[in-house]
């Protein structure tokens, strides 16, 4: 894997949009959470522009206003988490033919905010998404690429991101 740079702020509406639009937040318009619809085209509706299937298989939330189609998922069997939702949903999704799919999980986030990036419960939800991406990767018949939205550092009472601190800004690329 690689290392590459979050953009600033590092916090999953900006770092989201930069993914779907190539754009830093000063294009696309997206700094934090007040904004939601990027001012730049986005993945999904340029695909969708050229006759493609694309697609953002999400959590519960619409984190960001796209231009084509997105999955919303939540906890349906209240185990406190929607990622085996998003899960179980890229899956079927891969099967209906997409040409590009993100799946955006978010347990390791939520763990990290509660307990700290490098504690024992966040170690333990990046094992159980280590393995939903093999399975994504045994699954899926295209190139993958794997990235995150922002990184995270630790607090005196979990974690936390937004800051211009490498904890924050650098996030692994694979």
């Amino acid at each position: 894997g690689e290392v590459a740079l979050a953009v600033y702020r590092p916090v999953t509406n900006a770092g989201l949009a930069a993914i779907v639009t190539g754009q830093t937040p000063d294009k696309s318009g997206i700094h934090d959470r007040s904004n939601r619809q990027p001012q730049t085209p986005d993945i999904l509706g340029i695909l969708a522009g050229k006759g493609r299937r694309g697609i953002l298989v999400e959590g519960a939330i619409n984190i960001l206003d796209l231009d084509g189609e997105v999955s919303l998922n939540s906890d349906m069997n209240g185990d406190g988490f929607s990622d085996d939702e998003i899960h179980a949903s890229a899956l079927a999704r891969i099967r209906e033919g997409y040409d590009y799919m993100l799946v955006h999980y978010h347990s390791l986030d939520d763990a990290g905010h509660d307990y700290g990036p490098w504690a024992s419960e966040a170690q333990e939800r990046l094992a159980v998404l280590d393995q939903y991406v093999g399975e994504l990767l045994a699954a899926w018949p295209g190139p993958v690429l794997v990235v995150a939205d922002h990184g995270m550092h630790a607090t005196a009472d979990g974690g936390r991101h937004g800051d211009f601190c490498h904890e924050d800004m650098l996030v692994p690329l694979i």
